[in-house]
């Protein structure tokens, strides 16, 4: 026994040293030894937070099936959710629900489906199509479901007027400017931007918004928003981004770089930016157009447009990336939180927020998952 005790004691020295070799870089508390620490990131980019995924505490009010791939969704303030695919719109009424049916009703629009744009005040949702010959085609659906004043019947769901564009391709980003009575359209095809007047539903202007760059690549247009607040339209491109005066349409490019589709924040004068080749998120100022911050978010792949919830001072970025959730703090600009995707999903998808009642909707695959709580 003593033999084996003493064979012990230069095994438990030998361990111990590799120990203490390994103390100067370990963690304390959430910070690094000054062994560890890297050099001071530059003042025109913030910090990069070590955000790891929280474990889930998403609670669902349900699901609602959808086509496959994911649709685009527009939510008004009387809780219905609106979804667009295969040249069809759908309107389901969340507040109806009942053990998990809800309430639906449909309409054909055209060819193939495009973006959104939900006005509750005037009772029209405007929804982008396509025609079987290409041409692009702004669908004017009512949604006014009140008693009609002549038959005494409700309104019906239907496609009340088409606005042909000037240009081939689908309309897959619509933005609303309710305050300037117009509608920004950005189509598949490379180049402009078309706004339409709402009141006579005709087209006044096309705004060029491509450019070739160096070496002959097109710069293509990837997104566009409103803030109604500032009187601005924002475009966001593949290497630049444009702030259009709503009244004038007179346009400012900024040099962005690689970017994304374009969120607008209009309580905080922010347009949020996802810069897929980088990881980052570029931070406008919708007056502007001076980059306020470029958020470090780390992430590596595929990312659809964020869903901001401006009363919880709240950005959400669906990222491919193990299917990720980012959520980004409007106010600090800050990556706050990493969320796995909810339960029988792959990953967040499209997204969307009720205003209202501060729902989250994610589209992924075939189905919209409504969140109450993350």
């Amino acid at each position: 026994m003593a033999a084996l005790s003493q064979q012990r004691v230069p095994m438990l020295v030998a361990l111990l040293a590799l120990l203490a070799l390994a103390m100067p870089a370990c963690t304390v508390s959430g910070t690094r030894s000054p062994s560890a620490r890297s050099s001071p990131a530059p003042s025109t980019s913030a910090t990069r937070p070590a955000v790891e995924p929280t474990s889930s505490t998403v609670k669902i009010a349900g699901r609602v099936a959808v086509a496959h791939p994911p649709p685009k969704m527009a939510i008004d303030p009387d809780n219905e959710l609106y979804t667009s695919d295969h040249g069809t719109v759908t309107i389901t009424d969340i507040d109806k629900a009942e053990s998990g049916e809800f309430p639906r009703d449909s309409i054909e629009i055209g060819v193939v489906s495009g973006g959104l744009a939900v006005d509750p005040a005037s009772g029209l949702l405007y929804a982008g199509t396509q025609t079987s010959t290409g041409q692009g085609v702004v669908a004017v659906v009512n949604i006014d479901r009140r008693l009609d004043n002549q038959t005494g019947a409700p309104r019906k769901f239907e496609v009340v007027d088409r606005i042909p564009l000037r240009s081939r391709g689908v309309p897959h980003q619509l933005a609303l400017d309710r305050e300037a009575h117009s509608l920004f359209v950005l189509t598949s095809a490379l180049g402009t931007v078309a706004v339409i007047d709402t009141r006579n539903r005709e087209i006044v202007a096309a705004l060029p918004v491509g450019f070739r760059q160096s070496g002959g690549h097109e710069a293509v247009a990837l997104g566009v928003d409103v803030d109604t607040r500032a009187g601005t339209a924002i475009v966001s491109g593949s290497a630049r981004s444009w702030i259009i005066d709503t009244t004038s349409l007179t346009m400012t490019a900024v040099e962005t770089g690689g970017g994304g589709p374009v969120t607008v924040d209009s309580t905080t004068g922010q347009a949020f930016i996802p810069n897929e080749g980088d990881g980052t998120v570029t931070v406008l100022d919708t007056t502007t157009g001076a980059i306020k911050k470029t958020i470090q978010a780390a992430f590596h792949s595929g990312t659809g447009a964020l869903a901001i919830n401006p009363d919880l001072q709240l950005a959400y970025l669906p990222v491919a990336q193990d299917g990720m959730l980012l959520v980004l703090d409007t106010k600090t600009l800050r990556l706050v939180r990493k969320i796995p995707p909810p339960v029988h999903a792959h990953s967040w998808g499209e997204l969307a927020v009720d205003t209202t009642t501060n729902f989250l909707y994610a589209a992924d695959g075939g189905t919209v998952t409504i969140v109450t709580s993350i």
